[in-house]
């Protein structure tokens, strides 16, 4: 079966394999799989040769025009078929559409994916057709491996769907869980503001932004474990209380780990409370031993917190909240993140946009800046510096 030569569940990863083994056991030219996407367009979304050839397989790009009736006929009949470069029903547009520049025969399998998803699976032979490329015994051989690319692809395209349902929820939990613990239902959305602001400054690759922005996002779902009585208590904790909430990081980080595209996002989660100078928690790291996310994380995560109003203290000014960043640069955290923090605060505004299920930093809706203050409504709370914060 399939499994025997796809060992992920993962798409790209599925359609990668697919390509790369049949040409070594089918012995071909080389191999491609395209995808049939909305406006009846197909796109390559892998390619493999067997050897370096002269040309690109056009791996990422839209197939043009001429190439697409052929891989159409082969779908709207379900069956394989078998073109030769000297077919005189093809134009010498159709043959460079098709790569017949690279290779004498050509055999297109229909994919049947689901409902919604199909495509096609090409192998190019550069043999001539007098040796019989595509013979009735490697076409049988061919057919096998596209019913077996058919059965991986389903798994995988459904392990993708489960993978986007799971995070949209969690997304929405990370939503419910800022009304539940601020005044304001948008914290964790300007912070992704700020942070995906903060990585362009810091000139991260978009990997690690991405995984940074998610992060925080859902840097508090932990709290979804801490109660009521606890999260929104207007005094001191005790140490029980304190020891209940510290554990919020763990448990955000167990939430999301399952999830392979929130992989990258649980190791900031879980260290998003450490601090630069080791008395952090859960595990006392220091210095670089807390993951880069994490430590910008928790300049912008105590930032935007002291400028929300909390049950537990009043809301600081933007100047006070600028002041307690710099006062505790150096020990609660990194001065470099710091720096970069103030750079963009101080530069203007950030606003908020959807953006892979998080929020993208654009010029407009003000959520900081050197002229912006935070709520002023009069409370009696004791106020928190971040070394005490809950948040």
């Amino acid at each position: 079966g399939a499994r025997r030569y796809i060992t992920t569940d993962d798409v790209d990863g599925v359609l990668i394999s697919t390509v790369r083994h049949v040409v070594e056991n089918v012995h071909v030219t080389f191999a491609r799989i395209l995808i049939l996407e909305e406006g009846c367009n197909f796109r390559c979304r892998a390619s493999y040769p067997i050897r370096i050839l002269d040309q690109d397989l056009g791996a990422g790009t839209l197939e043009t025009s001429p190439a697409l009736c052929e891989y159409q006929r082969a779908m709207s009949q379900g069956q394989t078929l078998v073109l030769d470069q000297t077919d005189k029903n093809l134009t010498d547009e159709d043959r460079r559409a098709l790569h017949f520049d690279l290779v004498n025969s050509l055999c297109i399998a229909p994919l049947k994916i689901q409902d919604s998803i199909s495509g096609v699976l090409v192998l190019g032979e550069a043999r001539t057709s007098s040796r019989e490329p595509f013979d009735l015994n490697k076409l049988r051989l061919i057919t096998a491996f596209a019913d077996q690319a058919v059965s991986a692809l389903q798994r995988a395209y459904l392990y993708e769907q489960m993978e986007k349902s799971f995070v949209q929820t969690v997304l929405a939990l990370a939503n419910a869980m800022d009304a539940r613990d601020t005044y304001t239902n948008d914290h964790s959305q300007r912070m992704a503001a700020l942070a995906e602001a903060a990585c362009i400054e810091l000139n991260l690759d978009e990997e690690l932004t991405k995984a940074i922005r998610l992060a925080a996002v859902l840097h508090d779902i932990g709290k979804i474990g801490v109660p009521d009585e606890i999260l929104r208590k207007p005094g001191p904790l005790t140490e029980e209380e304190w020891a209940i909430m510290r554990r919020h990081p763990d448990t955000g980080a167990m939430i999301v780990a399952p999830v392979k595209k929130l992989a990258n996002v649980a190791p900031i989660i879980r260290t998003h409370h450490e601090r630069f100078d080791g008395n952090g928690y859960p595990s006392h790291l220091m210095g670089e031993q807390i993951p880069l996310g994490a430590r910008l994380i928790a300049v912008i995560d105590s930032y935007t917190a002291m400028t929300d109003d909390r049950p537990y203290r009043r809301p600081y000014s933007h100047a006070e909240a600028i002041a307690e960043l710099k006062r505790c640069s150096g020990t609660q955290f990194d001065p470099q993140m710091v720096e970069t923090f103030l750079r963009v605060i101080e530069r203007g505004p950030v606003t908020l946009t959807k953006r892979s299920g998080a929020t993208s930093a654009t010029p407009g809706r003000r959520v900081g800046g050197s002229s912006g203050t935070a709520p002023t409504k009069p409370v009696n709370r004791r106020p928190q510096t971040p070394n005490s914060s809950r948040d």
